[in-house]
């Protein structure tokens, strides 16, 4: 004979099995599991015109580049072989806005659509850094050829300085803020090498060539202490400029505003020099995925 089990038992079971997960629920955890980081630049602000005659024609050659660093048993950074990577994701004329003399004085032109360099990082993992390269160009005289030249020259040559970069120090007292300046200042070093001029002169085959406004670094660095540094403004191995631009990153949206012409020009041709006022507005955000435990 078979005895037949009283249907109230399986709910009582039941409700006790929703009970323990009430009760739990609360002490349930969302652990980070993941790091993400996007920088790009978002918009133009006009707020002196370069030419005279006409509107503005900015364009912006943005070279995105990540690698991951390590320290050894003695102290000193090193790059993580196979983790460089290079590239541009805006280049030649006519990337912010495809029509003539567009670039009016007194407005903000945002880019439709921005263009990000996006991590997503092992929530453990230290030492990446997420970076752009950006450079400002004032359309003048350069063909579209030529344009687009220039700003593989200036891709090529941030892949050659990180690539060639050397071991460095760090203080172990201090080693996120160290760790930060350390790679901040070699890659500066390799950046304020830069001859951009030589490259000018070498690509102006016109009487006008097109205006240089400059080379600022916006740079993401993750620190072993699992929060996120950032370093903004030119190129330096200078202290006092890389305290200024140094701080630490918290999770959510920045903006930062670049003004162009950046640095010390007087290398540069004068009739390629940019002599507006033209900010670009770049979007940084930093966010957590996590898992349940």
């Amino acid at each position: 004979m078979t005895c037949l089990q009283s249907p109230i038992v399986p709910f009582r079971r039941l409700w006790l099995t929703l009970g323990i997960l009430i009760v739990l629920a609360p002490g349930v955890q969302a652990q980070p599991a993941a790091r993400g980081i996007a920088l790009g630049p978002e918009s133009i602000r006009i707020v002196d015109e370069d030419d005279d005659l006409n509107n503005d024609e900015p364009y912006l050659i943005v070279t995105r580049f990540e690698f991951r660093v390590r320290t050894d048993a003695s102290g000193r950074i090193t790059l993580v072989p196979g983790t460089l990577q290079v590239a541009n994701i805006m280049s030649g004329h006519n990337n912010l806005r495809s029509q003539d003399n567009w670039a009016d004085e007194g407005r903000t032109y945002r880019f439709v659509p921005p263009r990000y360099a996006q991590k997503l990082i092992p929530w453990n993992e230290e030492g990446w850094v997420i970076g752009l390269v950006i450079t400002h160009m004032e359309e003048d005289g350069f063909s579209a050829a030529t344009a687009q030249r220039l700003s593989e020259e200036i891709r090529r040559y941030v892949e050659r300085s990180l690539t060639a970069m050397t071991p460095a120090s760090v203080d172990g007292r201090d080693i996120s803020r160290s760790l930060t300046r350390q790679v901040s200042r070699q890659l500066a070093r390799d950046l304020e090498r830069f001859n951009i001029a030589g490259i000018i002169r070498g690509l102006a085959s016109v009487v006008d060539p097109d205006d240089y406004g400059g080379t600022q670094l916006v740079m993401a660095v993750t620190g072993p202490d699992k929060r996120v540094y950032l370093y903004v403004g030119l190129p330096t191995t200078d202290e006092a400029t890389f305290a200024a631009g140094w701080r630490e990153l918290r999770n959510g949206t920045h903006t930062v505003s670049l003004k162009f012409p950046a640095g010390a020009l007087g290398n540069i041709p004068r009739n390629a020099r940019f002599c507006g006022d033209h900010r670009v507005n770049v979007g940084i955000r930093v966010w957590e995925e996590t898992t349940r435990r």
